[in-house]
C-alpha cells in the first residue's frame, strides 16, 4: 500500500491592489528577529518585514523592469564604492530599526549603501546570523507594480527619518524619481539623465538614460 503525503498548499496570491498586507499582532505576540528570519524562509515568494509598530508587512517581491533597476543601480554602486569604501547591499538584506517598543520596523531597501565608519562600527562584515543594527546612509527604493505610490514615498521618508542621508524613489510607472534628503522636501524629477550621490557618495552618479530607454521599449509594443 503506497501512503501519500498531503501536499502543502499552494499560495494563492492577492490582487496587486492590496499590498503591502498589514497583519496586527496580538500585544502578547512577538514578531523578534529570529521569527520573522524563520518565516522569511519558509515563504521565499513573499517579502516579509517588520513594521513600525511591530506588525508583519507582506509584499511579493518585485518581479519586470522594476527588479532590472534595482540590478543596474546596484552594479553601478558597487563599482564605485570599490574605492568609495563602504558595502552596499541587494534588496535579500535587513536593517533592524529598532530604538524603543512603539518603533521597531525591520526592512530591506532594493539597493543600499552603508558607509565605511558604520562597516567598522559593526565588525566590518555583516552579520552571519540575523540583521543590521543599523541605518544605511544611502537607499533606493523601486516601485513596483504592486506598490501603491504614497506607500513608497513614505516608506523613504522614513528612512531619512531613521538616519538615511540619502534616498531614491524609482517610479517606473511614471518615469520619475523622488530624491528625499535629510531636512529637506522631497524633489521630484520626471525623466532624470543623471542623478549624483551628492555629498553622500562623493563622485557617483548614475545615468537612467538607458532605463528609461528600455521602459519606452517595454511600453510601446511596435519596438522590437
Amino acid at each position: 500500500m503506497t501512503t501519500t503525503l498531503p501536499r502543502e498548499p499552494e499560495l494563492s496570491i492577492l490582487p496587486a491592489k492590496v499590498w503591502p498586507i498589514r497583519i496586527r499582532l496580538p500585544e502578547h505576540w512577538s514578531l523578534s528577529n529570529d521569527c520573522l528570519e524563520e518565516l522569511s524562509s519558509l515563504n521565499q515568494d513573499l517579502r516579509l518585514e517588520r513594521g513600525h509598530y511591530g506588525e508583519l508587512e507582506i509584499t511579493v517581491p518585485a518581479g519586470g523592469p522594476s527588479s532590472l533597476i534595482g540590478v543596474e543601480i546596484l552594479t553601478e554602486v558597487r563599482i564605485w564604492a570599490r574605492a568609495g569604501g563602504g558595502m552596499v547591499q541587494e534588496s535579500s538584506v535587513g536593517y533592524d530599526l529598532s530604538d524603543d517598543l512603539s518603533r521597531k520596523p525591520l526592512w530591506g531597501p532594493d539597493v543600499s549603501w552603508i558607509t565605511s565608519q558604520q562597516l567598522a562600527d559593526a565588525g566590518g562584515a555583516p552579520p552571519i546570523k540575523g540583521f543590521w543594527h543599523l541605518c544605511p546612509a544611502f537607499v533606493v527604493e523601486i516601485r513596483s507594480p504592486n506598490d501603491t505610490l504614497a506607500y513608497q514615498q513614505g516608506r523613504v521618508a522614513d528612512w531619512i527619518g531613521f538616519g538615511a542621508q540619502l534616498g531614491w524613489l524609482v517610479d517606473p510607472q511614471s518615469f520619475s524619481v523622488w530624491v528625499y534628503r535629510p531636512d529637506r522636501q522631497s524633489e521630484h524629477l520626471e525623466r532624470p539623465a543623471e542623478l549624483s550621490g551628492e555629498e553622500v557618495l562623493p563622485g557617483f552618479s548614475f545615468d537612467f538614460t538607458a532605463i528609461w530607454a528600455m521602459l519606452d521599449q517595454a511600453e510601446d509594443p511596435s519596438v522590437s
